[in-house]
């Protein structure tokens, strides 16, 4: 391993630049190191700190690593020693190919501060290849009036090593005709022409076979040979010439294989064969050989591989122009590739800082980012943005560095994250760009205080009330999060020191309950005065006050308020309950009967179809009580036989096209019109269909055609226990203060169950239940919900939880769920009994709870009297209108409502109204009433209806 190399003049440049990194300063010099190519992996480089200017600590401290140009780790930099260690053994040909010397550029990369050191590592090449002939068999034509000194053009050797371990030399096996000369191409390769001596005696000799050797420069040397064969032609005094010496041609880097990319053309004065020329390249490299091909009689030069500008950016092709007497003519084809915009910008994050505090300061970096496009000129400009209307701002650095740093202070409780959008976009055309998005998440810092829900509450407490009553409650929220937003409640202490307001009043410190420790008497103290403060676990601690107003009712206002509001809602309730009882009246009227009197004749019944010759209105219904089918029934189970209900033969239901309608229009059941059977057509789920509905009933029709007859049905679908209770939680949590009572009730959340009746909730169990004992309660809807009963006293310190498992059965057979309570035991407080403060001698003001009452109880009064007035003037007009509504012939009534206007079209002739009644337990009885002929004006009865 060499130690670190000088630059040429021996001088070591160090290039001083200020970057403006958040009020950092950011410095860089230009470092060089060399490496042997193979050299084992973990090999010794160099050892950074000094160069660094700062301790071995501080290289992990600054997270100190090291950034390539291609993004590839060549080499890692161990941070508790400094030393720059090989991380891959490197390859200079597949590194750098042809290019001398091989410089692999790259950064040593400092953060807080930001700091940034250039470097470049030269790979040094190594004897590891060996010349090779493309050709291991060369064929040389040379015509035998050959005059001596004449040279002819060789294949040279390929050797992938450079500098003097590349090919350095040419040897020729001895022999009488030709002599070895070297010459020096353009790209400063050497290669071997053949120098003929003496002139060739096809007759004597018609072929030679000489050995080439090629040999490089390594130490110890290596050596490739191919075999040369002279063949001995007829004499041709012409040589091919190109039309032009060099050949210039530009093509662009996407250009699709087999595209022409040039013609080339040599002319011959020779005659026959010797004029017949055949194109070929001459000494090219391997890259040229597998991108180019050339046609041996046109001339033209393909595409054979895809081109591309980032690697190669030009190639230099020898071709030659070889006639039948092997002759050859020489010309360079200059080949450009153009370079297209076809490389997106590439983004590499190589630091990144979330979450971020929400009091960061300006500036504060968030992430450091590289970008880069292989392109060149302006297809490799680049341009980096993020969106607007966000609190960061993209800052250059170094290279083609950036960095995301914030633009002003940022705020949780406004926005907890940004979703940031790095764009980077060419100047190319067209313009390609590439997107990286980043979250920033904001942590939150303890920055608002908790705020009351009111700056003040209004408690009205009864007085002489029992001992530790919950009086109400105040509540506090904080817009932080995590401990920052928890609040802890507490009383703050009197502005009159003389007050035991610790013997009077307690808060719970976690929810905010207030309760009142003993009795209050409204005569002895009219208004309890107090101050409460909500307290956050931030660091430092923030905290708000609220003021509370207790204040004992007066017993006789509260009920003369709560009579009058009684007596109020009673008259609005029998007034609600009046109208209803007339519009059910009214519906059972036009249900049950016919009303009197013809209905219009413009109204048909249009429920069925057919080819009746008459119009038909019918009113039907049925009360049965029978039908009857259990959910779930397997599909084309029996239901009933509809034929024998409704006295009809079998055969009748084909000839009058019966079929069976469902009101939801679904088919549910199916009529077999051979045994006149209603069967389930499909299973029947009781809650898909009705829900917590009880009893559920489907409604069907029965209907004939030719005449048309409708019977109407309702089936009860009965429950199963097929659904088993759910909690809403998977685990409750209830709070109680350990100086209890027992005997006191604490409502639970209920159980749901889809199934009705029997098969919903019946019971609620718990165990262990030493402390508690669990009631079962009768909702107003008539579900059942759980209360916990307690029943001996509990003690925090001895056990300051408890585990209970709450259980919900139903059904039979049985189904049943539970859940984990968590009860929680809180500080109780003691009741000791402190004498009130005396009461005033003086008279007490008014008390503004007192004026209060009065007000609501006149504004209620006054409302229960417009609210009698109201009514009577609505009866008043009611009755009004009625009386000049009078002399209307429209009769009164309900019309069914499956009457459908169809006056003026149809030929129907006459109007009919049925009633068919069919009832469980007597059997089917038919009323068939007498056709109803309506006046039609200006037509007349033709004949007779039957």
């Amino acid at each position: 391993m060499e130690p670190r190399e000088k630059s040429p003049q021996q001088i070591r440049q160090v290039l001083i630049f200020f970057v403006c990194l958040g009020g950092s300063l950011v410095c860089s010099e230009n470092w060089r190191f060399s490496v042997a190519e193979e050299t084992e992996t973990g090999s010794f480089i160099a050892n950074v700190v000094k160069d660094v200017g700062s301790g071995v600590e501080d290289l992990a401290a600054r997270r100190a690593r090291v950034i390539f140009d291609d993004y590839k780790p060549y080499l890692w930099l161990d941070q508790q020693t400094g030393n720059l260690l090989l991380n891959e053994q490197l390859d200079r040909e597949a590194l750098c190919d042809f290019t001398e010397p091989c410089v692999l550029h790259f950064q040593v990369l400092l953060e807080n501060p930001l700091q940034f050191f250039r470097a470049e590592l030269w790979v040094r090449d190594i004897n590891d290849h060996t010349p090779t002939f493309l050709d291991k068999d060369i064929l040389l034509k040379i015509q035998e009036g050959t005059a001596p000194g004449t040279s002819f053009q060789m294949e040279s050797a390929q050797d992938l090593d450079v500098g003097k371990n590349g090919v350095q030399n040419y040897t020729l096996s001895p022999n009488p005709h030709f002599h070895l000369k070297l010459e020096d191409s353009d790209e400063g390769r050497k290669y071997p022409e053949l120098v003929l001596d003496q002139s060739l005696d096809r007759e004597k000799e018609p072929e030679l076979r000489l050995t080439l050797t090629a040999l490089d420069g390594g130490s110890p040397p290596r050596s490739g040979t191919a075999v040369v064969r002279v063949l001995v032609l007829d004499i041709n005094d012409n040589a091919p010439e190109f039309q032009s010496p060099l050949y210039e041609v530009q093509i662009p880097e996407n250009s699709p294989l087999d595209s022409l990319v040039v013609k080339v053309s040599a002319t011959d004065l020779d005659t026959g064969i010797n004029g017949e020329l055949s194109y070929s390249f001459s000494h090219i490299s391997r890259d040229i050989r597998k991108t180019f091909e050339i046609h041996p009689v046109s001339g033209e030069v393909h595409l054979k591989a895809l081109l591309d500008f980032e690697l190669i950016q030009s190639y230099m092709i020898n071709i030659q122009a070889i006639d039948g007497g092997s002759l050859t003519g020489k010309s360079t084809i200059l080949i450009r590739v153009l370079d297209v915009n076809d490389n997106p910008p590439e983004i590499v994050i190589t630091s990144l800082t979330s979450p971020i505090p929400e009091n960061s300061s300006p500036e504060m970096v968030v992430a450091v980012f590289g970008v880069r496009d292989q392109d060149s000129e302006d297809n490799g400009k680049m341009v980096c943005s993020i969106q607007d209307n966000l609190p960061f701002l993209l800052k250059p650095t170094f290279k083609n560095f950036y960095t995301l740093v914030t633009e002003r202070p940022l705020d949780r409780e406004t926005r907890t994250e940004y979703n940031i959008t790095i764009t980077v976009t060419d100047l190319g055309t067209p313009r390609l760009k590439t997107e990286h998005n980043i979250t920033v998440i904001v942590s939150d810092v303890n920055d608002n205080a908790p705020a009351f829900t009111q700056t003040s509450y209004t408690l009205f407490v009864r007085e002489n009330n029992s001992p530790a009553l919950h009086i109400g409650s105040v509540s506090a929220t904080d817009r932080d999060a995590g401990a920052n937003a928890q609040v802890t409640y507490s009383l703050l202490p009197p502005q009159d020191p003389q007050l035991p307001l610790a013997s009077l009043v307690s808060i719970n410190a976690d929810n905010g309950q207030l309760f009142a420790l003993r009795a209050l008497d409204y005569e002895a103290l009219r208004v309890l005065e107090f101050g409460v403060g909500a307290v956050d676990r931030g660091s430092p601690a923030l905290s708000s006050p609220a003021l509370v107003l207790a204040d004992p009712l007066t017993v006789y206002l509260v009920i003369a308020l709560a009579s009058v509001s009684s007596l109020f809602l009673f008259s609005v309730l029998a007034f609600v309950a009046v109208k209803l009882c007339r519009r059910g009246r009214a519906a059972w009227m036009s249900g049950s009967s016919v009303p009197e009197g013809h209905f219009p004749g413009h109204l048909v019944d249009v429920s069925g179809t057919g080819t009746l010759s008459q119009n038909y209105q019918y009113e039907t219904w049925a009360e049965h009580e029978g039908y009857s089918v259990v959910e779930e029934t397997a599909t084309g189970s029996f239901v009933a036989n509809l034929a024998k209900d409704i006295g009809l033969e079998v055969g009748m239901l084909s000839w009058r096209r019966a079929r069976v309608i469902v009101n939801n229009n679904k088919k549910h059941f199916q009529l077999n019109l051979q045994t006149g059977d209603l069967q389930v057509n499909e299973k029947l789920d009781r809650e898909e269909l009705c829900g917590p509905t009880e009893p559920c009933m489907l409604q069907f029709q029965v209907l004939l055609e030719e005449p048309l007859e409708v019977y109407r049905f309702k089936l009860l679908v009965s429950d199963i226990n097929d659904n088993s209770p759910v909690f809403p939680e998977a685990e409750m949590t209830l709070k109680i203060m350990e100086n209890t009572l027992p005997g006191t009730l604490f409502p639970l959340k209920n159980a749901q169950d889809l199934d009705v009746g029997i098969n919903n909730i019946q019971k609620y169990t718990i165990y262990p239940n030493s402390h508690f004992h669990v009631l079962t309660r009768n909702g107003s809807e008539g579900r059942k919900y759980p209360e916990l009963v307690l029943d001996k006293a509990l003690d925090r310190e001895e056990q300051p939880e408890l585990r209970l498992t709450l259980m919900a059965d139903n059904g039979e057979p049985p189904l049943s769920a539970s859940v984990t309570l968590h009860v929680l035991l809180v500080d109780g407080f003691s009741q000791p009994y402190l004498p009130l403060p005396e009461a005033a001698a003086d008279a007490a003001q008014a008390d503004p709870l007192t004026v209060y009452l009065v007000i609501a109880l006149a504004s209620v009064s006054s409302l229960f009297l417009f609210s009698v007035l109201a009514f009577i003037a609505v009866r008043l007009r009611q009755r009004n209108r009625g009386a000049s509504l009078g002399g209307c012939s429209v009769p009164e009534g309900y019309f069914p409502g499956h009457l459908v206007d169809v006056s003026g079209t149809g030929t129907l002739s006459q109007s009919y109204q049925y009633e068919v009644c069919l009832t469980g337990d007597s059997g089917n009885e038919f009323k068939f009433l007498k056709p109803i002929f309506p006046n039609i004006q200006g037509q007349s009865l033709g004949s007779k209806s039957e």
